[in-house]
């Protein structure tokens, strides 16, 4: 399926393509600016994606649940939102670093994520952003991140992490 330029929400409340076990490939039109909120939620067929230049945003719940192992950032990207990617099957993360911001339980329950490069101009991590990342073994925070949940650490539940490290000039 391509998805249009012009499509700018979703009316359905569990997403449009929820379920469709035979949805195993996504395109965007040239031009494309943002991956809509439960675009691709609970895709079963869904396993890859590559998300392309042009797309600044990914939105709330774009694809909770779905079946993805992999995931393609390219520089361009800005924000990536609210459990956009809650209980994927994601194993290695690599933000680029025209990312600034990862809002709260974005990467939450991606028990298989293993391996993630934060962005090096990451300003914003929401809370509970990688909760439950169980396999997940070390982070690097980057000197930009200014602003982290007060509540919730972005980091709970990460019962391996062993291994957190602050980029040189962190103040």
């Amino acid at each position: 399926i391509e998805i249009p330029k012009s499509l700018k929400e979703v009316s359905s409340t569990d997403g449009p393509f929820k379920g469709c076990g035979k949805l195993a490939t996504v395109t965007f039109e040239e031009g494309t600016t943002q991956v809509v909120d439960r675009l691709f939620q609970a895709c079963p067929g869904l396993t890859s994606i590559d998300i392309p230049a042009s797309i600044t945003s990914i939105g709330s719940n774009a694809f909770l649940g779905s079946a993805l192992e992999e995931v393609t950032f390219h520089d361009g990207l800005q924000s990536i939102g609210f459990k956009s990617f809650e209980g994927t099957k994601l194993t290695k993360l690599d933000v680029p670093d025209t990312v600034t911001a990862i809002h709260g339980y974005a990467f939450r329950n991606c028990t298989d994520l293993q391996t993630v490069k934060l962005s090096k101009r990451l300003t914003s991590l929401g809370s509970l952003s990688f909760d439950k990342c169980v396999s997940l073994t070390a982070i690097e925070i980057p000197k930009s991140l200014k602003e982290v949940s007060s509540t919730e650490s972005p980091f709970e539940g990460c019962g391996k992490l062993a291994t957190v490290t602050f980029e040189e000039g962190t103040t």
